[in-house]
């Protein structure tokens, strides 16, 4: 299923209107669905007009989480949520999985380690990550800021 919407909102009282642009995908949890959810993510950020930088980190933020959800979380289904308001694109990815929780942080990969460097990738190119968790699932949400284009000053 996928779903895309442009709408607008007053994010805080007395702010100005502005477009909210919001796009969503839900796909099975399974292999095949990381690079599709990839592919509909950095699409729906070119057809937005994000700069080529913006298209690519949240491309590769949109893998790595997705990939985790598949590999790790037991979910039947993957939903992505892409949105776009003033300054910031913000990705989120949930399932309705449990994660086992880790008593400690994990040792950092190794230098020939094959994995284990996706969050530290997704840290690299978001702006900010939050994770939460419920009884429901989670939910992994990533900003990146929008390049400002200068006053000319």
């Amino acid at each position: 299923m996928i779903a895309t919407v442009d709408s607008c909102t007053e994010a805080r009282p007395g702010a100005p209107v502005g477009t909210v642009r919001t796009a969503a995908c839900l796909m099975p949890a399974v292999c095949e669905s990381v690079s599709t959810m990839r592919h509909f993510t950095v699409g729906v950020a070119r057809q937005w007009g994000m700069p080529d930088e913006v298209d690519e980190a949240v491309g590769l933020i949109v893998t790595e989480l997705v990939a985790n959800a598949v590999r790790h979380s037991g979910s039947r289904d993957v939903a992505v949520v892409v949105t776009v308001y003033e300054s910031e694109l913000t990705a989120s990815v949930s399932d309705s999985g449990q994660w086992c929780s880790r008593p400690d942080p994990p040792d950092p990969p190794r230098e020939s380690a094959t994995s284990g460097r996706g969050l530290l990738l997704v840290d690299a190119y978001a702006d900010s990550v939050t994770f939460d968790r419920s009884p429901h699932g989670t939910r992994v949400t990533a900003r990146v800021a929008l390049p400002s284009h200068g006053s000319g000053t």
